[in-house]
């Protein structure tokens, strides 16, 4: 029953605000299909660092799951129809469970809330150490090419070897490196 102005709205409002998703070019939801009970969408966006890739598809599916939930969007699922001959039984059975459903939703609805927020927090925080390494990274740039016009003009090091310092520099990078690629999520 949802639009999907509506739908590709939300999901380009949702783009927007990972900020692992660069702006150039411009992320595109598309209308892909109309199947029996769903209505398929393509979101299309680019992360400014591949290693990030599966990182923002988790972000960005989370708050889209999010997003339907609190604009009342249905994600559908397989629809069954059952007929039971006997109205009682299931009157009957529906007044004795009714308290108990109330109560599960209820408790059901407190762990989601638990979870998403947990979630949000450990997303946060994994966004805000990835920026701080990438800042470190570039700090080490900074500091390597200071290293390499100081070795460039070491009288006494006619041949340009390598110091201590830059190599020390050098394997940090590496390790500020990995621990990116590490929290990719990429098996590849």
């Amino acid at each position: 029953d949802e639009e999907p102005a509506h739908v590709k709205q939300m999901l380009l409002d949702v783009v927007r605000e990972c900020d692992y998703i660069i702006d150039n070019p411009p992320p595109t939801a598309l209308f892909r299909d109309m199947l029996d009970s769903a209505l398929l969408f393509r979101l299309n966006c680019w992360v400014r660092d591949y290693s990030d890739e599966w990182v923002a598809r988790d972000w960005i599916l989370t708050r889209v799951l999010e997003r339907c939930i609190d604009e009342d969007i249905d994600i559908p699922y397989p629809h069954i129809q059952l007929k039971y001959d006997s109205a009682s039984v299931m009157e009957k059975e529906a007044e004795k469970n009714a308290a108990d459903e109330e109560r599960k939703s209820a408790e059901k609805e407190r762990i989601k809330a638990e979870a998403r927020i947990k979630e949000q927090a450990e997303s946060t925080a994994r966004m805000n150490a990835r920026k701080e390494i990438r800042a470190r990274i570039e700090e080490l740039n900074t500091a390597l090419e200071e290293e390499e016009s100081k070795e460039s003009e070491d009288p006494d090091d006619p041949e340009g070897g390598i110091s201590q310092n830059r190599l020390d520099i050098l394997a940090e990078i590496q390790e500020l490196e990995h621990k990116l690629d590490e929290g990719s999520g990429d098996d590849d």
